[in-house]
C-alpha cells in the first residue's frame, strides 16, 4: 500500500528482532517479518501490517551513524 505511515517502534522492532533471529539482510528480514505477522501484533507492534523493505532502506539510508 502506498504512502503507508509505519510507527518507528514497528520499523525498528522488525530489523533488530529479524537480524537476531539470523535474517541476513533488509529482504529476509521483511520475508521473516511476514511469516511472524500474528505474533508480532500480539505484542503490540505492526498493527498497520509488515513494512516493506524498501521503507526499512529509506529508514537506514536517512539515520546518521554518528549521532
Amino acid at each position: 500500500m502506498r504512502n503507508q505511515i509505519y510507527p518507528l517502534t514497528d520499523i525498528i522492532a522488525v530489523a533488530i528482532i529479524g537480524i537476531l533471529s539470523s535474517a541476513n539482510d533488509r529482504i529476509s528480514v521483511v520475508k521473516w517479518a511476514h511469516t511472524y505477522v500474528a505474533w508480532f501484533q500480539f505484542v503490540s507492534l505492526c498493527f498497520n501490517g509488515i513494512l516493506s523493505h524498501d521503507i526499512i532502506n529509506r529508514f537506514f539510508r536517512l539515520v546518521d551513524p554518528q549521532a
